[in-house]
């Protein structure tokens, strides 16, 4: 007879699953202490004129190290009991436990401005006492944590400390929001699942913290990244909740490989070392170790638009065209979707302009594609919005942007709309943003040899009228040798401008500049046209208006070349440049003369 063997019984592990969260986390989420930690992340996220600065940098680490934690939790025993997602979605039954919670960062805020705390207004409905979910502090969290952390983990320390300590500790903040976002979306996906809500669609916040998370994401994290990026954003769900009419899979298929070679390009080491971490068995480390120098984490902060950039080549290191054509207009579309939400708000719009223009410089013209040129089109008009009173801000300009070399690009750029744009529309408002008066005078030289080029055979659309301000004539004057304004001059008297038609912003343009010129600062300038430049050309510098009411005047047809009077203020300037033109045909002056005794 076989020997009496001991009877062991099953682990009940699904009543301890329901044990633990009831009589742990439960009671945890109604809890004051975790009140608080959502508390401080709401008040770091708060807007001005709210004391961002009073929660400090420490409390904001800890809040969100316990705020990790309670989700970890969550996501441990739901992996184990599913049923526990039911749990999630229903407030607890302890109402009185967080009914006058008052954390200090919250009441700071109301002594400010008189508005309750973030974590109060979610605690009152009708004078009653109410308790948030789980998952509804969860859906808190993830709204939160964007404008709480930033692009790089605001509230570390101030420019006096460490520089080498300021790293450390801003890689330590994004590092633990990147992995609570992540168990955010884990735990918000999976309720959703069970328990769909009302509308039956996914909120666009959660594709924001997933991009977000991707961005704060460090080394050692690869495996992690790689569920965000596959999962999280660029799943069908993820990408339709961001709006727009594109095609989820078609995004996903043409997006999704190029932006995993970001991830997989960090030697067999690398990957090794974020599996064996990903993994619930330390020992398997043993000696995988990668240097900070050799990971691909962090991504660079503009990581969303590597698909325009980088492409998988075949076995004879080439890119089907088609492959190529799919890539960039999916990228686009997806940057557009990402315009105004994190983490492409953060970037300053030069970065992004010039990650666009790189487009004009691809193989197989992509851009020459109606669908990529919309898009293309669409970027511009939002990246460029602007208030037409106030000057562009430094972010905005072309020759501000020190991670691209923009030089080079723009030489690449134009060398492409010279031999294939035969004048593409939107691509020349493209080329025109390095035109703008407040960009380097290298840019906007080249930016008009190739437009002057074609000058006298297209008819150039203007700007918006709400960004034609960036065109203006430089309010202090022109400086001498102004190489732009002499640019303009020549191709006006003797150039492809003189016979350019007047509609033309080209034309409108450099008019607007000499007339500037010539009524201001340099009045040598009228005297070279006076006594250079063909008759209509004198007379359009002569009666030249502000650029948006002539570029109107023109579009509309309402003003007539043979109408157009000399402003009044323009006269003594007029007359002191006839007296200096000494020029034996008299006759060559009589339509200037006619300006004059018309405004007389």
């Amino acid at each position: 007879a076989s020997p009496p063997q001991p009877m062991r019984e099953p682990l009940p592990l699904m009543p301890w699953c329901d044990m633990v969260a009831k009589r742990v986390l439960l009671p945890l989420s109604a809890s004051p202490a975790l009140r608080e930690a959502l508390d401080v992340v709401l008040a770091a996220a708060a807007p001005p004129p709210r004391p961002r600065a009073l929660v400090g940098h420490a409390r904001l680490v800890a809040a969100m190290e316990m705020l990790l934690g309670y989700s970890r939790l969550w996501w441990q025993l739901t992996r184990l009991h599913r049923g526990l997602l039911t749990a999630m979605s229903a407030p607890p039954n302890a109402p009185s436990a967080v009914a006058t919670v008052r954390t200090d960062a919250a009441e700071a805020a109301a002594a400010c401005d008189g508005v309750s705390p973030p974590g109060e207004a979610a605690m009152h409905v009708h004078g009653r006492a109410c308790v948030r979910s789980p998952r509804q502090q969860l859906l808190e969290l993830s709204d939160a944590l964007p404008a709480a952390v930033g692009l790089d983990g605001n509230g570390a320390p101030g420019a006096d400390g460490d520089p080498t300590a300021q790293r450390s500790q801003a890689a330590a903040v994004l590092r633990t929001a990147a992995r609570l976002s992540h168990y955010v979306l884990l735990l918000l996906d999976a309720c959703e699942s069970v328990h769909p809500a009302g509308d039956g669609k996914r909120g666009d916040g959660w594709s924001q913290l997933a991009a977000c998370a991707l961005s704060w994401a460090q080394p050692a994290d690869e495996e992690m990244a790689r569920a965000l990026l596959s999962c999280s954003l660029l799943s069908s769900q993820g990408v339709c909740a961001l709006g727009g009419t594109v095609e989820a899979r078609d995004v996903r298929a043409a997006v999704l490989p190029s932006l995993l070679r970001l991830l997989d390009e960090g030697g067999q080491a690398a990957q090794l070392q974020a599996r064996a971490r990903a993994q619930p068995h330390p020992e398997k480390l043993s000696s995988l170790r990668v240097g900070r120098g050799q990971a691909r984490l962090p991504l660079p902060a503009d990581w969303l638009t590597a698909p325009t950039r980088y492409f998988a080549t075949d076995e004879h290191d080439c890119v089907e065209e088609a492959q190529l054509l799919a890539q960039v207009l999916a990228s686009l579309q997806l940057l557009l979707l990402f315009l105004r939400r994190a983490p492409l708000a953060w970037l300053p719009p030069s970065r992004l302009l010039c990650r666009c223009l790189h487009v004009y410089t691809l193989p197989a013209a992509p851009w020459a594609d109606g669908r990529v040129s919309g898009c293309l089109g669409e970027i511009l008009e939002s990246l460029c919005l602007q208030d037409p009173q106030q000057a562009l801000s430094r972010s905005d300009l072309l020759g501000a942007e020190r991670a691209v070399d923009v030089a080079t690009l723009l030489e690449s750029v134009l060398s492409v709309y010279s031999a294939e744009s035969y004048g593409d529309a939107i691509m020349t408002q493209w080329v025109l943003l390095a035109l703008r008066t407040a960009e380097p005078e290298s840019l906007r030289i080249k930016a008009w040899a190739a437009l002057d080029e074609l000058a006298h055979k297209v008819v150039v659309a203007p700007p918006p009228r709400t960004r034609l301000s960036a065109w203006l004539a430089p309010i202090g004057g022109f400086s001498d040798g102004d190489r732009l304004l002499e640019a303009f001059e020549r191709s006006l008297t003797l150039g492809n401008l003189a016979a350019a038609d007047p509609r033309s912003f080209l034309y409108q343009l450099a008019v607007h500049h000499l007339s500037a010129a010539a009524f201001g600062a340099a009045p040598s300038v009228l005297t070279r046209l006076l006594l250079s430049a063909p008759r209509q050309v004198c007379i359009d510098v002569c009666c030249a208006r502000s650029l948006d009411v002539a570029i109107a005047s023109r579009a509309e047809g309402t003003v007539r070349r043979e109408r157009q009077v000399l402003p009044l203020h323009n006269v003594p300037a007029v007359v002191a440049a006839l007296a200096e033109c000494a020029d034996d045909n008299e006759d060559r002056f009589e339509h200037v003369r006619e300006l004059l005794r018309t405004a007389e």
